[in-house]
């Protein structure tokens, strides 16, 4: 991409635009921020560095770059941790100067910035670059800063210190230090009294004098240390340049060989990635049914949090646009019903029949959505039913949340660039959004990797993410991982419970399709012990407080005939017969899961499910109620993921009836106020594997979770 660099004269930025080289960028200018007034040297500014700036103009000779400068106020009317438009905001001191660069430079596609911890500084730039349709670039976001300060000095950047205002940095001492002097003393202070080594909490500024991109070095000839605050612990001064000189460097010197030392992973094309995947799962249609549209609505009593899946065939409509919008109306009604709005949704699973849909589907998601604050989300392709292109789940619920929306590439994790969220996080429970196998510096499917290669790199990408979050790894409760090769399944799950141990909830299911071409997405919830207020549950003393996660096999109750006739007919062993169940909970959610594989005749299947329902029952009272308290709970969703072949004679919505009506039997109670939804999605399996999966989702009343609190 074409980039503009936003530049402070500080090591970060610098290093920042550096790093967007290496990553193949061209960086085509230099955008800054100066104070209105020609005598403030260091303006009480929340965004921009300021000491310094009198010598800006000399880094667009020594790159060789066009400099675009506007002058600020340095004033923050708006002080939260988002950002929306305000007049006369020293952020929109920043709009008009990218509104300007985009003006005279209409080929400029990208913003890059020196961030690497401030979410306040991150979101408004990530804010100014969406209202300009600019992407937003980060690559120092949550980098461990001892490593980041080492990597600066490694590649040849000279900077010194131009400002101090921290416990253990003295002004008449430290200002002017090159930085590579001063590190040591950074080190002690970090292990001492925990200031940051790179200064992200304002401890310093500094200022870069030489830079491997540099044509010509920056000399100091004279400047004047300007003591602000003698304070005995913390003394607060700045450095004012008075005279410098721009001093010209060999000819000789390799301007890129420092890039070795960070060079990016080359990425395959989306293209050829489309052309080597899925060579092995072709499309087959011959087992799809039609059928009816159906809008399902779930919602607990006390709560207000809901789930909604919509199946559209009533009508084949050619024009996927339109389908999705119908999808949202639809939703937007049902979200009223329930005096809820867009802004409650808090995740949405997406599921497309053709992938290749995607981009015209989610120009409308965005539109709906925006891009403040979004749902997470996960997105697949699926063999959906006949003229059945979309199909939409969202949860919502009222109360306070917390929303992780990164934007910007960076080296942290793959960004969200627009209308879904890294995770959304509320009282006990966080949703992350899938997380593909991307190189988050180029936000691409590096090439030649195999499955185990791209699930390492989706566990670094839901690790990195989850640093982010107040959770740890042992926190997670459920992991959803999506495949397009059935083949790898068990590979797959050595790798994710050698990652997250075996007290996790996981379901490995196979598909079509995955967005980017990835052959694997992970979908995570979390299960916190505080809440996102910090509120901790005080009553640890019953189960149902603490993360669980029960796992167990019981065997099929079939009838011999049964048995001989699979065992003869299909070729089945014994130990075919066996249902593997998870029940996973913690906080106010109940997560079940079970797995067996297929009986082939349609009364067997009612028995199997029934019996599984039956024994997460005996399970929860026997491990996680023993008191007998019946801690009430609702159910909200029942997804179940059977092989395509069991559809043939079955159409989707009678399988779902079926499944719905046994939920009716063993589940109901008077906390459900609506019939549970059911969603069949059909899987693509070998022949010989035919696994059935079913999936239950519940909540635990409010009442019950508050009284713990």
């Amino acid at each position: 991409m074409k980039v503009v660099a936003l530049i402070s004269g500080g090591k970060d930025s610098l290093y920042s635009l550096c790093k967007c080289i290496a990553y193949g960028h061209e960086v085509v200018a230099l955008g800054n921020l100066f104070p209105e007034d020609s005598n403030v040297h260091d303006a009480d500014s929340y965004m921009y560095q300021t000491v310094g700036h009198e010598i800006i103009q000399a880094y667009a000779k020594a790159l060789l770059l066009p400099l675009f400068r506007r002058p600020t106020k340095g004033k923050a009317v708006l002080t939260t941790l988002g950002y929306s438009r305000q007049p006369y905001d020293e952020v929109e001191d920043l709009y008009q100067l990218l509104l300007q660069v985009k003006q005279e430079m209409p080929q400029v596609e990208a913003v890059c910035s020196g961030a690497i911890l401030s979410d306040y500084q991150r979101n408004r730039v990530e804010h100014v670059c969406s209202r300009l349709q600019l992407t937003s670039i980060a690559y120092l976001w949550r980098r461990n800063q001892k490593e980041l300060l080492q990597e600066i000095s490694q590649v040849g950047i000279d900077a010194i210190v131009v400002k101090v205002a921290a416990m253990g940095l003295y002004p008449r001492k430290h200002l002017g230090k090159h930085l590579v002097e001063l590190a040591p003393v950074l080190m002690e202070l970090e292990s001492k009294y925990g200031t940051h080594v790179c200064g992200e909490g304002g401890e310093f500024e500094s200022l870069v004098l030489d830079c491997p991109l540099f044509y010509y070095r920056l000399v100091i000839d004279e400047a004047e240390k300007v003591i602000v605050s003698d304070d005995r612990f913390a003394p607060i001064g700045y450095l004012r340049i008075q005279k410098y000189h721009l001093e010209e460097k060999s000819l000789h010197v390799n301007r890129t060989d420092w890039i070795k030392t960070i060079v990016p992973i080359k990425s395959m094309s989306v293209q050829t990635r489309q052309r080597e995947a899925r060579k092995s799962l072709q499309k087959d249609t011959s087992w799809m049914y039609s059928c009816q549209s159906r809008w399902c609505v779930s919602k607990t009593t006390n709560i207000s949090y809901f789930l909604c899946c919509h199946k559209d065939s009533h009508e084949n409509r050619k024009n996927i646009v339109e389908e999705m919008k119908n999808i949202l109306e639809e939703l937007e009604e049902s979200l009223k019903e329930c005096s809820l709005t867009r802004k409650d949704i808090f995740y949405c699973q997406l599921y497309l029949s053709d992938m290749s849909q995607f981009a015209l589907v989610n120009q409308v998601y965005a539109s709906y959505f925006g891009a403040e604050e979004p749902p997470s989300r996960a997105c697949i392709e699926v063999s959906l039913c006949l003229h059945q292109p979309i199909v939409l789940e969202a949860f919502a619920r009222k109360g306070p949340r917390k929303v992780l929306h990164v934007q910007s590439i960076s080296e942290w994790a793959p960004p969200c660039i627009g209308s879904y969220s890294q995770a959304q996080f509320f009282q006990y429970v966080v949703f992350i959004s899938g997380i593909l196998p991307l190189h988050p510096p180029t936000v691409t499917i590096v090439s030649g990797m195999d499955i185990e290669q791209e699930t390492m790199l989706c566990i670094e990408n839901v690790n990195h993410t989850m640093e982010a979050l107040p959770c740890g790894l042992e926190d997670i409760l459920f992991i959803y991982c999506y495949i397009t090769q059935p083949q790898a399944e068990q590979r797959v799950a050595t790798l994710l419970y050698n990652a997250y141990g075996k007290q996790l909830g996981l379901c490995i299911l196979p598909i079509r399709s995955l967005p980017r071409n990835g052959s694997i997405e992970l979908q995570v919830i979390c299960a916190l012990s505080n809440d996102v207020t910090g509120n901790s549950l005080q009553d640890d003393s019953h189960p149902i407080c603490n993360k669980q996660v029960l796992q167990g096999e019981f065997p099929m109750f079939l009838l011999p005939q049964d048995r001989m006739t699979m065992k003869s007919t299909y070729g089945v062993s014994d130990d075919d017969f066996q249902v593997m169940w998870q029940l996973c909970t913690s906080g106010s959610l109940i997560v079940l899961h079970a797995t067996w594989k297929q009986v082939p005749f349609m009364d067997m299947f009612k028995k199997v499910v029934t019996a599984i329902l039956h024994q997460w029952i005996r399970q929860w009272e026997k491990h996680l109620d023993p008191i007998g308290a019946h801690v009430a709970w609702s159910p909200l969703v029942c997804k179940s993921w059977l092989p395509k072949d069991l559809f043939h004679g079955n159409s989707n919505c009678h399988l779902q009836d079926i499944i719905e009506e046994i939920l009716v039997k063993v589940l109901s109670n008077e906390h459900s106020m609506n019939r549970t939804p059911a969603f069949i999605i059909p899987l693509e399996q070998d022949e010989q594997v035919r696994t059935c999966h079913l999936h239950l989702i519940l909540q635990l009343d409010e009442k019950v979770t508050q009284s713990r609190l």
